[in-house]
């Protein structure tokens, strides 16, 4: 009888183990897009960045949690007339303080699905250093072997003290300040890790 119990208390927990598995974030295939302007947004600058890795662990078929790296050193624009200084100033200490800090991650906490492929995101963003709680929308889509996560956000750059020539400014340079809102556009892949 204790060997028929150890059977099946093995085999639940093989059972269990093949519910739950990991995908593994492709960083060749995933892209972080970015847009960032001025106050009255009508001089808008795009680029984007690069993953240095991550994953999600899923259960059933469900994401349950995930967290992913994002390399700053690749920071770069896609347009306007002064990449060079544009980018030099982000990656500078008056902005993201890349040399200071060369990475952001991005942490899965919770999610809820509307529908199979709709879903409401909690977790958390570090940049610079500093650790926020964030919600956004995202779709999913499966593909063989594999999972796309799209989502569009828009960050407040103060909540990670990236406060440079904020819209709080008033004065004579008005037209100068940045607009506080970032917005990212976010497609990620994860490859199935089995």
């Amino acid at each position: 009888m204790k060997k028929l119990c150890f059977l099946l208390l093995l085999l639940m927990g093989v059972g269990s183990m093949q519910a739950q598995y990991s995908l593994v974030l492709d960083t060749t295939q995933s892209t972080v897009g970015w847009t960032g302007s001025n106050f009255a947004e009508l001089n808008k600058q795009r680029g984007t960045l690069k993953f240095s890795g991550g994953g999600i662990d899923m259960k059933e078929g469900l994401i349950q949690s995930g967290r992913f790296s994002i390399d700053m050193r690749t920071l770069a624009d896609t347009e306007g007339a002064s990449k060079n200084a544009l980018i030099t100033f982000l990656k500078s200490p008056l902005f993201f303080d890349v040399g200071m800090y060369p990475e952001a991650t991005l942490e899965i906490s919770r999610v809820y699905y509307n529908t199979d492929d709709t879903l409401d995101v909690e977790g958390f963003l570090t940049l610079k250093g500093v650790r926020n709680f964030i919600t956004f929308k995202a779709s999913l889509a499966s593909e063989a072997r594999a999972m796309v996560l799209r989502s569009q956000l828009k960050l407040d750059r103060n909540r990670w003290k990236v406060d440079y020539a904020n819209e709080n400014l008033m004065g004579p340079h008005k037209h100068d300040v940045i607009s506080n809102i970032i917005e990212l556009d976010v497609n990620i892949r994860f490859e199935d890790g089995c």
